[in-house]
């Protein structure tokens, strides 16, 4: 008999915000993004997020293999900045979910 639970469930993801990508004075490399992850306020916080894995989803005009969900994928790679953001290295992309 499966068990029913009363209490909310656990959250699997930490929702972020994609700032810009990483850039010089004139030149912007669009393989690497700075994230603002919530909640991530100090750098000890900042660490714990090293070598997770980042989902960018959103949803595209046509559908693609039955659906118009979309994912490309990233990894966290190093912490940026006093504001705790993030470098997010967008190494193989995983074009659409289904």
């Amino acid at each position: 008999m499966a068990s029913s639970t009363t209490g909310t469930g656990h959250r699997l993801y930490v929702k972020g915000r994609h700032l810009s990508y990483q850039r010089g004075k004139r030149n912007t490399n669009p393989d690497t993004s700075l994230i603002k992850i919530e909640g991530v306020d100090d750098p000890k916080a900042a660490t714990f997020y090293l070598g997770k894995k980042v989902a960018y989803v959103y949803r595209g005009k046509r559908e693609i293999r039955g659906t118009k969900i979309r994912v490309l994928w990233g990894k966290v790679t190093r912490p940026h900045g006093m504001r705790q953001q993030s470098h997010t290295h967008r190494g193989s992309l995983e074009g659409v979910v289904g």
